[in-house]
């Protein structure tokens, strides 16, 4: 069969291209067409899919960035995913039970035991894992702006920081299927697709990935030690009920918009 390894050179110190080249051997040794695909070359998806044509498989060598990278030519194909991971959280490998083993992926690909998930649209790019606003969301836009190079645990600490002194956790409505969920509240939203969640907070603790539906979780707090407070608890499954909105103000509902 054809096989599609796309990675980025960058992601895990240099790591994700060694684990690319492991795999396109593994993959050749087994008797697979393969061609390999650098992100840092490539940069519009709609190039990866124009190179999808006929491959049954898609092997992506990096974090869940570069996963989301690949998503839109990967669903306009019916290419299957499997990641090697090498990011920072890797939680879409997470979500399957994926492992940056060779052995494992190749197993894998040729039992071709493949899984239709749903995938999320914000503001018409897609999304596998989850979208959001408030703190995480702040910090995640700190880091990016000043991203130089791969990104590790400790580069999130300045980031981290600097939110944490100025945060941006502004005024939010919420409507779900069209049915208005609350207005004007300050606090962090989280749209998961997926049970995962960095750190292992894991605030959409009852969402699947293939039940048609998103998992909205809203986390009031107008200010920092508010939002950490309510982490705390999302750590420990202990945020809120779902369907519930309970006495401190947090949300859980279920839609499809």
């Amino acid at each position: 069969m054809h096989v599609v390894i796309v990675y980025n050179p960058g992601s895990g110190r240099g790591r994700a291209r060694l684990l690319a080249e492991e795999a396109a051997g593994a993959l050749r040794g087994a008797g697979h067409s393969v061609e390999e695909v650098a992100i840092e070359r490539e940069r519009s998806d709609r190039v990866l899919g124009g190179r999808l044509g006929g491959a049954h498989a898609l092997v992506v060598v990096g974090g869940d960035g570069t996963v989301r990278w690949a998503a839109r030519a990967a669903a306009e194909s019916g290419a299957a995913i499997y990641q090697l991971p090498t990011g920072t959280e890797n939680l879409f490998a997470r979500e399957f039970g994926m492992s940056a083993c060779v052995g494992r992926m190749l197993g894998a690909v040729e039992a071709q035991r493949v899984r239709t998930v749903d995938v999320g649209v914000c503001n018409s790019r897609r999304f596998l894992l989850m979208v959001g606003v408030g703190f995480d969301a702040g910090v995640i836009q700190r880091l990016d702006s000043a991203r130089r190079g791969a990104i590790r645990h400790r580069s999130y600490t300045l980031p981290i920081m600097r939110e944490a002194v100025r945060p941006r956790l502004g005024p939010v409505r919420i409507e779900v299927d069209g049915r208005e969920i609350l207005r004007g509240d300050r606090g962090a939203v989280v749209v998961g697709n997926s049970r995962h969640y960095g750190g292992r907070l894991n605030p959409a603790r009852d969402a699947a990935v293939d039940d048609g539906e998103l998992d909205v979780v809203f986390l009031p707090g107008a200010t920092t030690l508010g939002i950490a407070r309510w982490a705390l608890l999302a750590r420990f499954g202990r945020h809120v009920p779902r369907g519930d909105r309970n006495g401190g103000g947090a949300v859980y509902v279920r839609g499809k918009q």
